[in-house]
């Protein structure tokens, strides 16, 4: 009866199927993925990360440590650092921006400034014109009185009244005509230049935003001389667009240099990340092989 027991029972005991491995040329080519550029730099950076920590493993097995403290650790300060690095930036970008804006402020209240003062010398120099023709009228009137006071009987002195009257009416005439005509011509000569003055510092902001912005730092005590466009000449304004027009010109050359640099240098890295990941995965091939093996 035991034997018929033991029988049946070692019957029933299957001895299990050794898994076969996968072939190798699988695990060493894989599926065929037809990866983009972003995706072969996400992957390089993968296998790099993997790469480090895996340095970083044997580096503590080396040293006999059974922890990860310190490695934690060098996360968290590098975390903390990343943020420290975006809060200045951040700080940064908002004192260009409150700088820009005191800028434009002051060269604002600088081109008021300006036209007030335009305005008042031309004021002034229509008063003296003014009185310099009141002066020269003045002494043409005493010339007619002491006419008038010589002349012989009452026909005479109605006659020199008469033209007397006509005289003043005559001046009072030409004074306001010409005050006007003066006043015209000058506006119009200070509308013409702030016109041709606008035009060009127009074309210079235009042509300054678009190079790399550079801070420059305001003296807010200072009232005049600040080197703003309204300041300049036309003649001055008209050789500051030229050289900034030369400025663009090297600047465009270089954004070109530098385009073809970055891009021959991004070809050489997709390329050498490639190959790391072949490298990587055919590694990885060989350590299933021999863990199946075993």
């Amino acid at each position: 009866m035991e034997e018929i027991v033991v029988r049946r029972v070692a019957e029933l005991q299957f001895r299990p199927r050794r898994p076969e491995p996968v072939p190798v040329s699988v695990l060493e080519e894989g599926p065929p993925v037809k990866m983009n550029t972003a995706a072969v730099l996400r992957e390089g950076a993968r296998v790099q990360n993997e790469l480090l920590l895996q340095e970083k493993r044997l580096a503590s097995l080396e040293a006999g440590e059974k922890d990860s403290g310190e490695f934690t650790r060098w996360q968290e300060d590098m975390k903390q650092r990343e943020a420290a690095e975006r809060e200045t930036e951040v700080e940064r970008r908002h004192l260009e921006a409150r700088l820009s804006y005191e800028d434009a402020i002051i060269a604002k209240e600088s081109h008021l400034r300006h036209v007030q003062q335009r305005a008042q010398a031309m004021k002034e120099e229509s008063q003296s014109l003014m009185q310099a023709y009141f002066a020269e009228r003045e002494e043409e009137r005493r010339e007619m009185r002491r006419l008038v006071e010589a002349a012989a009987g009452q026909n005479a002195a109605k006659e020199a009244r008469a033209q007397l009257q006509a005289m003043k009416k005559s001046i009072v005439e030409a004074v306001s005509e010409e005050s006007r005509s003066l006043m015209a011509r000058a506006l119009e000569e200070a509308e013409e230049e702030m016109q041709c003055k606008a035009e060009l510092i127009r074309q210079i902001r235009a042509m300054e935003r678009v190079h790399v912005p550079r801070t420059k730092l305001v003296d807010l005590t200072q009232t005049g001389g600040q080197g703003l466009l309204v300041e300049m000449s036309v003649a001055e304004l008209r050789e500051r667009l030229g050289l900034l027009r030369v400025a663009e010109a090297q600047e465009e050359e270089r954004r070109r240099r530098d385009i073809a640099t970055s891009k021959q240098a991004k070809e050489r890295l997709i390329s050498e990340t490639k190959e790391s990941i072949s490298r990587h995965r055919q590694e990885k091939s060989k350590e299933t092989l021999n863990r199946c093996d075993l």
